[in-house]
């Protein structure tokens, strides 16, 4: 009876947690064999629409995630672990939800076939924190239901040992205050015909005979007057009364301080009954308000139901020895007696088991007319004799369990309750015997289910453990003990956990224990791990101030977190700066078109001549800054080729000896079988040189500055502990220097454009950033690792040529030709440019050199000064990015008139919008903004000569 209540109330508990646990068969349909309650709240569908087969769950999943679940749990599988994965599924109702699901495989051969078991929860709008406060509640409410249920499972053999009523109600008064976790615990009569009983309902103190909780004579006189009026409704109505709150109920307002002195702040009353009438009351009190929630008052009903049989047991004793006393007087009157009852009764003889007397329950029960059963003896019904002829001469008043077989020879077990006494003068002893056979079933049901149910719990991914206020660990679950340990009852958490003598200075001890809930991140500096912490107070069992502590592992995401933000600020930074390179590319082209025709009309001993050389040497030099922003947003051209590293390296040691100076000492250690990468060779001894320089600034008084390669075939596991990394097969180059370092505060900006930790005129802070750039260019990751007068390692890794890359070369590119620029001959060319500035210089530039010039500020007048000559023209050159369109698909479409024109493309984008792969498969010719006039003429004049 205790069994079955309790675990149905676990059962209702679980299977209302936030989600819906599951059984299925491991099959593409997932058919359910069982579904949870939370299934229509989850799916929009009842459970026995999945169960039934109405619907498989997999039509369930949304299509673009049924395969990757269906993939990902079959792994698990295969693997023999328990999975755990999120996908999205539509309701029936068509709202798409974001699940998380976790199980794994059974073994049920009933199934017929291979079944899986798990639990899934909707994770849409729940938070993390909500989350874990829900399973904290419901954690604590199954702790407060285990309670119950040892209470009970208590009450339960005591019922064996209670020989009378005081006795009775004294130790269940005892258990539920000992074992139940409540403050006091009264047990009062009533009724006159009940032995004991008196009929005063209001004089309940008068009628306690049992009472645990307190010995307190005050508190005695507070429950003499408080009794009364709890206790009248539930002895009238003959059901069960709850005060949820004693200390805000007027109807107790005089007693308002005593109840506060003794916290009995709510209070349950339940009937007990004995032949069908109210015979007493029994008053339980909780020094919490709000204490009983339905769980809690089906279970003390149970334990009131177990008392009320208890007392009908008591009676029916009573009963029975009057009857005993009275067989050799009135025979008649105990065969009344004896074949009233519903239990198979037999009258034994206690020396030889045969078997005198049996009533008609006897022989339904056993198959036998009653003649038969009379000549036969106890030991020839028990399929064990010699244990049956054990037990009568023991004379053990109660057999939880035999086994009995019937006249067919079909086993079944039956519980046993005898009483021996002497009868005509011979010892004899009556058996009432019972099948237990549903009993022992539904027990084994209920148990397969509670482990079915303590399996989906101990599934739930979240570390949980129950610490006190003296620090001590007195419980931790299976996720808690894998990530941190097993722990010994009684130890200090933060010796065990974190290796201390004394309180860790983190700890939110003080702040739980003043009543509130708290959540924070921890650090495992051990394993490196990262958890979100949620604590609670709650009251452990025998009353014990405790805290519930719930841990979720969320290192990865932290790590993703802090790379996506990472990601985005670069990606944010390289987009300003490509667009102001832009910007300034088309500026410097104006600033250098017109230096270049001022220098040349001045005489070579002009002093003029000298400030104007200034100028253009100024406008080179933010040209070239202009390109280290080009290349820091991964938007400068790149010629990529293969290339040996080491060579690259070795062609640059003496340049680096140079830029190094004095008191720095340079070495190489080049791993000789390094495979080849596909690069820009200029880029690649750009980063070189930049990562050597900011090595020399970091070493003022001089040092070793070591450059290595090596090779590595990076794994799954080793890529996830490295930023950005990813696995497969790299070149990794290190620049080791014995420097200063860099401050821990600075690490995460290093690779920012104009950050810089050099003193003001130093640095433009643009090295590292270009070397960013480059090296993302190179679809590779640059890594850092520093310390402050420790030096530091720079890693840059490129990814290793492959056979798909059908890279050819020796890894040295072509250079461009220097050639005098010549003269033209009136070749006509169309120059379609929205810069004012730009076609300014190039009417007065392009005319002195033979050339005829057409303008045009945009693609729509290129498009009418094209048709007013008659596409009359040898060349276009015209910019990429105009106002009303791009310059390429202007080329594509005047060249439909005149396809043997020629085509020259200019920009300062070097991003998308300049579309340089089209233009190469084309092969069109692009010169790069801002460029020199000279260089401009001598593209121009290539063009031509190429006829």
């Amino acid at each position: 009876m205790h069994g079955a209540s309790t675990n149905s109330n676990l059962n209702d508990l679980l299977l209302n947690l936030p989600g819906m646990v599951y059984r299925c068969r491991n099959e593409r349909g997932w058919s359910f064999l069982f579904a949870g309650e939370g299934c229509r709240e989850l799916t929009g569908h009842a459970a026995a629409e999945l169960v039934s087969g109405t619907y498989n769950y997999a039509d369930l999943i949304h299509p673009d995630d049924r395969e990757r679940v269906w993939n990902q749990v079959q792994a698990a599988v295969k693997a023999g672990r328990r999975f755990a994965v999120i996908y999205r599924i539509v309701s029936a109702d068509g709202v798409e939800k974001l699940v998380w699901e976790q199980g794994g495989l059974i073994d049920d051969p009933g199934a017929g076939a291979s079944v899986l078991e798990g639990f899934i929860t909707d994770i849409s709008s729940l938070s993390t924190s909500g989350l874990l406060q829900e399973h904290g509640r419901q954690h604590a409410r199954i702790q407060r239901l285990n309670r119950l249920y040892e209470m009970l499972t208590a009450v339960n053999e005591m019922l064996v040992r209670a020989e009378d009523e005081e006795t009775l109600f004294r130790l269940a008064c005892e258990l539920v205050v000992d074992k139940g976790g409540f403050s006091v615990a009264l047990i009062g009569r009533h009724g006159e015909d009940v032995p004991g009983f008196r009929t005063d309902a209001v004089s309940v103190r008068e009628d306690v005979i049992a009472q645990a909780g307190s010995a307190d004579p005050g508190l005695g006189s507070l429950l003499t007057a408080i009794c009364p009026l709890l206790t009248i409704e539930t002895i009238e109505k003959g059901r069960w009364n709850v005060c949820t709150n004693i200390l805000e109920n007027n109807s107790y307002a005089a007693w308002h301080s005593d109840a506060k002195k003794y916290k009995l702040h709510s209070e349950a009353s339940f009937p007990l009954f004995c032949r069908e009438k109210v015979a007493g009351v029994l008053c339980v009190f909780s020094a919490e308000s709000w204490h009983f929630e339905e769980d809690e008052v089906k279970l003390l009903s149970q334990l009131a139901g177990d008392i009320s049989y208890a007392l009908n047991v008591l009676a029916r004793e009573r009963e029975r020895a009057v009857v005993e006393r009275t067989l050799e007087e009135n025979e008649v009157r105990y065969h009344g007696l004896f074949e009233q009852s519903s239990d198979a009764v037999f009258l034994v003889a206690r020396d030889s088991g045969r078997i005198i007397e049996c009533n008609l329950a006897a022989c339904r029960l056993y198959g036998y007319e009653r003649r038969e059963l009379m000549a036969l003896a106890d030991t020839d019904i028990s399929i064990d004799p010699d244990g049956t002829r054990k037990i009568a001469d023991r004379g053990q008043a109660f057999v939880p369990l035999s086994w009995h077989k019937r006249k067919n020879g079909e086993r079944f077990p039956v519980e046993i309750k005898q009483s021996f006494f002497e009868w005509q003068g011979s010892p004899v002893y009556i058996a009432t015997v019972r099948d237990i056979a549903e009993r022992i079933q539904r027990e084994e049901q209920q148990r397969r289910q509670y482990d079915f149910l303590k399996g989906i719990l101990n599934a739930l991914p979240f570390r949980v453990c129950i610490i006190d206020k003296d620090y001590r660990v007195l419980y931790a679950n299976p996720a808690m003990q894998a990530d941190l340990g097993m722990h010994t009852a009684g130890q200090r958490c933060y010796d065990y956990y974190h290796g201390r003598s004394s309180p860790c200075p983190w700890c939110k001890n003080d702040e739980v224990f003043s009543g509130n809930v708290v959540n924070w991140e921890w650090q495992n500096h051990v394993t490196g791990l990262t958890y979100a912490v949620f604590e609670m107070p709650f009251t452990a069992m025998d009353g014990i101030p405790a805290k519930i502590e719930i841990l979720q592992d969320i290192t990865h995401q932290k790590q993703l977190q802090k790379e996506l933000l990472q990601a985005q600020k670069m990606e944010s930074v390289g987009r300003l700066a490509g667009g102001i390179a832009h910007d300034f590319n088309n500026l410097l082209q104006a600033i250098i078109g017109f230096g270049e025709m001022v220098r040349e009309e001045l005489e070579a001993d002009d002093p003029r001549r000298g400030d104007m050389d200034q100028i253009l040497h100024a406008a080179d030099r933010a040209a070239t800054l202009t390109r280290q922003i080009l290349l820091f947003s991964r938007r400068q051209i790149a010629e990529f080729v293969v290339i040996n590293v080491n060579e690259a390296i070795l062609n640059l040691v003496k340049i680096i000896g140079r830029v190094l100076g004095e008191g720095i000492r340079l070495d190489s250690r080049l791993d000789a079988d390094l495979p080849a990468v596909k690069g820009d060779s200029g880029q690649i001894e750009q980063v070189l040189l930049n990562l050597a320089i900011n090595a020399r600034d970091a070493m003022p008084n001089g040092g070793d500055l070591l450059i290595s390669t090596m090779s590595l075939n990076l794994s799954a596991v080793e890529a996830a502990a490295m930023p950005e990394a990813r696995p497969g097969k790299f070149v990794c180059i290190s620049v080791k220097d014995t420097g200063s370092g860099i401050p821990s505060s600075a690490i995460e900006r290093i690779f920012e454009p104009f950050f810089t930790t050099k003193s003001a005129g130093q640095g433009s802070g643009m090295g590292l950033a270009v070397v960013y750039g480059i090296v993302k260019e190179h679809n590779g990751w640059i890594s850092v690792l520093s310390e402050e007068e420790q030096g530091t390692v720079f890693n840059v890794f490129l990814p290793v040529l492959s056979e798909a890359d059908g890279g050819s070369g020796d890894g040295s590119g072509s250079a461009e030709a220097k050639l005098a620029p010549a003269r033209g001959r009136g070749q006509r060319i169309m120059v379609v440019e929205d810069q004012d500035s730009i076609s300014a210089v190039l009417k007065r530039v392009l005319p002195s050199y033979g050339y005829r010039v057409f303008f045009a500020r945009d693609a729509q007048e290129g498009r009418h000064v094209f048709k007013q000559f008659e596409g009359a023209f040898d060349m276009l050159l015209i910019d990429v990015v105009l106002p009303d369109g791009n310059g390429v698909d202007l080329a594509v479409e005047l060249m439909q008139n005149n396809n043997g024109i020629k085509v020259l493309l200019t920009s300062g984008y070097m991003d998308d919008k300049a579309r340089l792969p089209e233009i190469r498969r084309r092969n069109w010719n692009f010169i790069e903004k801002p460029y020199e006039m000279s260089r401009l003429l001598t593209v121009i004049d290539q063009i031509f000569a190429a006829e």
